[in-house]
């Protein structure tokens, strides 16, 4: 079975606590996470222990946006990450 999608774009700044990338839930299929400016951590906001420095491409398959967080590693320093993911279709037309 084939699984089609829609593409979504989101740019974030980075703060120096865990924040998820979405406050809703949006489930995608596929997702990278472009890291710019500074190193960050990520994880799932319990825990942050994933490192990715700057200019680094994070890849992921199958989650959600609502439980991914990213936070800047030295407090300050503000990261930016733009995010380009597939997600249903139906997500994009009942979240407009």
């Amino acid at each position: 079975m084939t699984t089609t999608g829609t593409i979504i774009s989101l740019y974030i700044t980075v703060k120096d606590v865990g924040y998820p990338v979405m406050s809703v839930s949006c489930p995608f299929y596929s997702a990278n996470f472009h890291v710019y400016t500074h190193d960050v951590y990520y994880g799932d906001g319990a825990i942050m222990k994933a490192k990715a420095v700057a200019d680094s491409v994070i890849s992921l398959e199958k989650g959600d946006l609502k439980n991914i967080f990213f936070q800047n590693e030295t407090p300050g320093n503000t990261a930016y990450v733009a995010i380009v993911a597939t997600v249903d279709k139906q997500w994009v037309k009942e979240n407009p």
